[in-house]
């Protein structure tokens, strides 16, 4: 398992996620601007090429917000949603 930088093959899986996360009221954005945005970044939980999770990431100054963060709903409360935030703490 590891975290990756948004890559296009996974496009399906991630919006996926991403959609079946956030109601359509709280998509500020959708995947596409999201990825085209040089001032943010998505990446994404891999496993086996498999996506469990994904995190949007804002950059600003000397911050980093995290606007979304979203595991897939097969797999939740394995911990998953809590490797992403060590891992974003550690970036």
């Amino acid at each position: 398992m590891k975290v990756i930088k948004f890559n296009k093959k996974y496009y399906k899986q991630v919006n996926r996620i991403y959609k079946e996360s956030f109601p359509k009221e709280e998509r500020y954005i959708s995947l596409n601007k999201m990825i085209k945005n040089k001032d943010t970044e998505l990446y994404c939980l891999i496993n086996k090429e498999e996506i469990y999770g994904i995190i949007y990431l804002i950059k600003y100054k000397e911050m980093i917000f995290i606007l979304y963060l979203a595991v897939n709903s097969e797999i939740r409360s394995k911990g998953y949603g809590s490797y992403l935030l060590k891992w974003c703490l550690n970036k």
